[in-house]
């Protein structure tokens, strides 16, 4: 092959005749073939999955979180793993978490980096992000994009259903949806912002427990709970820049 690779055949005759020559060539022939498929196939998601995270740091950087993104795939992945998740969903799941607020980009800069407090107009346009997320992303017919749109639309649904934007409750909500609300949230009061400092460990996990079957999912509040040392190694590694 021109690329390289070598194909391996063993228990073949010493002596081939013509016949069994041309078989074999065809045979060669075919699975290079069939390997160059599956190198196009990882060419094409390795670049779908690029273009998601270049995206979702692109985003980061306009919001000043740092690695904030990084760490929700991370944190997000663990969860999941600990929940029992399959490993596909595990996957997808961590390369959904990235587009979580796409949305954000239809709402203005001023809006967005607001320093004095938000009007109710405000919030009532910053809420609107998670509906611009979804109608974004709802059009695709791939498995990850249909995800990531779900999630876009769902990350600030509450497990009592005082969320938004439609007040789904419960197991209603996705569980992709409920991963990506509480590990947002946690990180996001972990970590130092325009409009406030870096929470301790404890201060989050007690805002944590007090949301437990309110905001957040009251299983995976206790998942969360049982893992913390190992979130909090994630914290560690990926700290935001200075």
């Amino acid at each position: 092959s021109k690329k390289g690779s070598l194909l391996y055949l063993s228990g073949l005759p010493k002596k081939l005749n013509e016949n069994d020559k041309k078989l074999v060539e065809i045979f060669a022939r075919n699975v290079q073939i069939a390997f160059d498929n599956v190198l196009l196939t990882k060419e094409l998601e390795d670049t779908q999955r690029e273009i998601i995270e270049r995206l979702g740091q692109a985003m980061e950087q306009q919001n000043e979180h740092g690695r904030h993104i990084l760490r929700m795939v991370k944190i997000s992945q663990l969860l999941a793993k600990e929940l029992g998740l399959s490993q596909q969903e595990v996957d997808t799941l961590g390369l959904s978490v990235p587009l979580h607020d796409i949305g954000k980009i239809k709402i203005p800069d001023a809006v967005i980096f607001k320093k004095e407090q938000l009007s109710t107009d405000d919030i009532q346009l910053i809420r609107r992000h998670a509906d611009f997320g979804y109608n974004l992303l709802k059009d695709s017919k791939r498995p990850l994009i249909k995800a990531a749109a779900i999630i876009a639309r769902d990350h600030h649904e509450f497990w009592d259903g005082r969320g938004y934007p439609r007040g789904k409750s419960g197991e209603s909500i996705h569980i992709y949806c409920r991963i990506t609300a509480l590990v947002d949230a946690y990180d996001v009061m972990r970590h130092k912002h325009s409009y406030k400092n870096a929470w301790t460990t404890e201060q989050s996990m007690e805002v944590v427990l007090q949301q437990k079957g309110k905001q957040f999912d009251p299983h995976l509040v206790d998942i969360f709970q049982e893992n913390i040392r190992k979130i909090e190694e994630i914290i560690t590694s990926y700290p935001d820049f200075e």
